[in-house]
């Protein structure tokens, strides 16, 4: 009997038997429900044994090597812009200062060597410490520095620029698969959302890369501590896994778009 693809619409070959089983089109490599026969010309197509290994990884044709569908790279770039929102929740940034209360000649020396070695850190980072006065208030570290007491202070994704570009990066990529992948408009089209997704990874990927290289991250042992948090790093990832799984995806329905347009071209030149 003949089906059609729901995908790219070619008219396939298959048993009588397989009608509600799962059926893989040999075209655009996608797998759907067997349901409506159809008459005409025809491909092969494999069945798959069973019916739940949906968008199960396939290969190249005449290479044999695994190749990453464009469905299957949606999936993973949707759970990368899961990193990016957790990034998003959780510190960027932090430092903690806790005076040396020893007492004796050595304290006191270890407590002026701090003061002086802080000074020269706020005035080597004072644009940084600036732009979050809100969060990291110079007159309070000096306090502390007297040995009252201890202090812990923190950026979160967002008090700063790069962690809310994170998100709004990862929500529009997250807005672009969605609606590539369930639109009846774009069926067939999702290989052109990963371009466009894989696009919005690597300003992710640059812009954290560019905050673990830039924060403050001179410690005075045994009293200052200051660096950056898992924030950065998480959505140095996401934007990673985002941008390179995208791409994948891309280059692999592309090519897919590519095959398929040939046969069309020769099925039409047979006629």
């Amino acid at each position: 009997m003949m089906i059609v693809c729901p995908q790219c619409q070619r008219k396939l070959a298959a048993d009588d038997s397989a009608v509600g089983r799962q059926a893989q089109c040999a075209s655009c490599k996608t797998t759907f429900t067997v349901t409506v026969p159809v008459s005409g010309p025809s491909v092969p197509v494999s069945v798959a044994p069973n019916a739940w290994p949906v968008n199960a990884p396939t290969s190249v044709a005449g290479g044999g090597h695994p190749q990453i569908g464009p469905t299957i790279a949606a999936y993973v770039a949707l759970a990368a812009v899961g990193l990016l929102v957790m990034a998003f929740c959780i510190p960027w940034w932090g430092i903690t200062i806790t005076p040396d209360r020893s007492d004796g000649y050595g304290g006191l020396s270890r407590r002026s060597d701090f003061m002086e070695k802080s000074l020269k850190r706020q005035v080597r980072n004072i644009g940084w410490y600036v732009s979050y006065t809100r969060i990291l208030d110079i007159d309070e570290m000096e306090d502390v520095a007297k040995g009252n007491r201890s202090w812990t202070g923190r950026v979160w994704g967002w008090d700063c620029g790069s962690g809310v570009a994170t998100l709004v990066l990862g929500i529009a990529a997250a807005v672009t698969l969605c609606t590539m992948m369930s639109s009846k408009m774009f069926r067939g089209w999702t290989w052109i959302g990963l371009f466009a997704t894989a696009l919005m990874g690597v300003p992710v990927f640059v812009l954290s890369l560019i905050w673990i290289i830039v924060c403050p991250s001179e410690s005075i042992s045994p009293v200052l501590s200051q660096g950056a948090y898992a924030g950065p790093f998480l959505a140095m990832v996401g934007g990673l896994v985002l941008a390179g799984i995208s791409f994948a995806g891309g280059v692999a329905g592309l090519q897919a778009f590519a095959r398929d347009a040939a046969q069309r071209a020769g099925d039409a030149k047979g006629r």
